[in-house]
């Protein structure tokens, strides 16, 4: 099992090979919601290189992991809406 934690979204890549590498699954802790903060609070624009960029990092990680740890509120409707509707930004 490989549990890897949101505190920097770019940690999912490593989780994701290490999944495919020793084939087992993978938990994905989330402490904060990459990259809607820093386009809430910072006023990034959504159309942002680097947005969009942790947007399909994002949505890559949320589609291929086998659970998800948070203690958010709504954070499971917010991944289930970036999983479903392949929401990029």
């Amino acid at each position: 099992m490989i549990i890897v934690s949101s505190l920097s979204l770019l940690t999912i890549i490593n989780g994701l090979f290490l999944k495919k590498k020793y084939k087992c699954k993978l938990i994905f802790e989330i402490r904060d919601i990459w990259p809607l903060t820093i386009v809430e609070e910072e006023k990034f624009s959504k159309y942002n290189p680097f947005v969009q960029f942790l947007s399909l990092i994002e949505y890559i990680g949320y589609r291929y992991l086998d659970a998800i740890v948070g203690m958010m509120p709504n954070l499971i409707e917010n991944v289930d809406n970036i999983v479903r509707y392949n929401v990029f930004g």
